[in-house]
């Protein structure tokens, strides 16, 4: 398991106080989710968001929400025939071209790549 999908899956390092934030954040990654939007999930203050977040997964929460959007864009690369725009939307990830941008600067390749290489493993 990569270090992106430990972090966003298993998600945890030392308490569950943040879980059922962190399960929300997934069943939502489609929607334009902010700290502000994470924090008022957890009935918690920003800052005290932050901090426990970094404690619990050792990533920053928009870090984690950025990766969680990549592992979830990887999983129907690999799982799916969805269009790049199909897979930005489903994922949170804006634009095809935002999404494609991004996707390279974080993984060191296109989507299409990765979908030819992953496919069915």
């Amino acid at each position: 398991m990569t270090a992106a999908r430990t972090a966003t899956r298993a998600g945890t390092r030392g308490g569950s106080g943040l879980q059922r934030t962190r399960d929300w954040a997934l069943e939502n990654l489609d929607s334009p989710l902010s700290v502000a939007d994470l924090a008022s999930h957890a009935r918690l203050h920003p800052q005290t968001l932050a901090r426990r977040w970094r404690d619990e997964t050792g990533l920053p929460p928009f870090r984690w929400l950025t990766l969680a959007r990549l592992e979830r864009a990887k999983d129907l690369l690999e799982q799916t025939d969805l269009e790049p725009r199909s897979i930005a939307r489903v994922c949170g990830m804006g634009t095809s071209s935002s999404f494609r941008s991004r996707f390279v600067r974080e993984t060191g390749a296109p989507p299409a790549r990765h979908r030819t290489a992953h496919r069915g493993h």
